[in-house]
């Protein structure tokens, strides 16, 4: 790879939430990057557990990127504090690229050198992102393609063989390891701050697909240290349901009737496949929130909240 000079600025959002051990090995990442960015933000969603005190000496530590914390006075959420970042970020006009990514997403010492270098033999105006692959307990996750228009369940990770590939086109991808162009990410706005968390990624990106490709370069590898909650209902499971049927209606129109009729129907039949009540109210609440544009944090479904 030829020298690259500092030829792009990439400015780095980073939200976090109590998770400072974490922060600590995601910065120091960042640091060593062989391409180093010209800025690095970090949104700090009113942990409790030190990040704050942490962040106050790490902003001060003599550096060659630029520094921005942002201590919030409440938890906003993923998409809250990723919006606040972006928005932050779009007050200047020096940078080209931004790289959006949580906490616990550990990229490659070559990772941002290998996307800057893809971007600079490339006509970068073609792309909204550019983005390398996540590795996450030793499986490819978080690179997406629609799959069925006809299902919340609307996205399918990319196939395995699509990794062996210099690049391949995807439909969405994970808030991980995303180099978003500055000029579209001014033309389709900052990421939704209702969703909350979970599928704000997803809704970004299909606004971003509309005005430029997003594009994966898997030799590029960002590590995503994390535990998989699926099959656990919790709190979280009423964002997942109520921003993908609020993502349905606004991107699939024609489908979203026969969806919201299906997904009714699963509903009331939920108890014959050995589902709770719980979790059928949680799906239905969600659904018609999602419906009804009712974003935002729920007063039922709070951070925490558990069956």
């Amino acid at each position: 790879m030829e020298n690259l000079n500092n030829s792009l600025n990439i400015c780095v959002v980073i939200v976090t939430y109590n998770r400072i051990d974490k922060l600590k090995k995601s910065l120091k990442l960042y640091s060593n990057q062989e391409y180093l960015p010209s800025c690095i933000i970090v949104v700090n969603n009113n942990s409790t557990d030190g990040t704050k005190e942490y962040l106050d000496l790490w902003k001060v530590e003599e550096d060659t990127f630029k520094k921005i914390v942002i201590n919030l006075s409440n938890n906003l959420g993923g998409s809250g504090g990723f919006f606040v970042g972006e928005r932050k970020a779009l007050e200047f006009n020096s940078y080209d690229w931004l790289m959006v990514a949580d906490d616990d997403a550990y990229p490659e010492k070559n990772y941002i050198s290998g996307l800057v270098d893809f971007i600079l033999h490339h006509d970068s105006k073609q792309y909204s992102v550019v983005c390398g692959k996540v590795l996450q307990k030793n499986t490819y996750q978080h690179r997406t393609l629609i799959k069925n228009r006809w299902t919340l369940n609307f996205l399918r990770a990319v196939p395995d063989a699509f990794y062996k590939r210099e690049s391949f086109h995807i439909d969405a991808a994970g808030y991980l390891g995303l180099l978003i162009n500055i000029e579209k990410l001014r033309e389709v706005g900052c990421v939704n701050p209702d969703y909350f968390i979970w599928a704000d990624d997803v809704e970004h990106c299909f606004r971003l697909n509309r005005v430029g490709d997003l594009i994966c370069i898997p030799k590029y590898t960002i590590i995503h240290d994390t535990e998989n909650e699926k099959g656990v209902l919790n709190w979280k499971y009423y964002y997942g349901y109520r921003n993908s049927t609020n993502i349905v209606k606004r991107y699939f129109p024609y489908h979203y009737p026969f969806v919201i009729f299906f997904e009714v129907i699963k509903i009331i039949l939920a108890p014959l496949r050995g589902k709770s009540f719980v979790e059928m109210k949680l799906r239905l609440k969600a659904i018609l929130d999602g419906h009804r544009n009712k974003l935002g944090v729920n007063r039922l479904y709070k951070p925490g909240w558990k069956p």
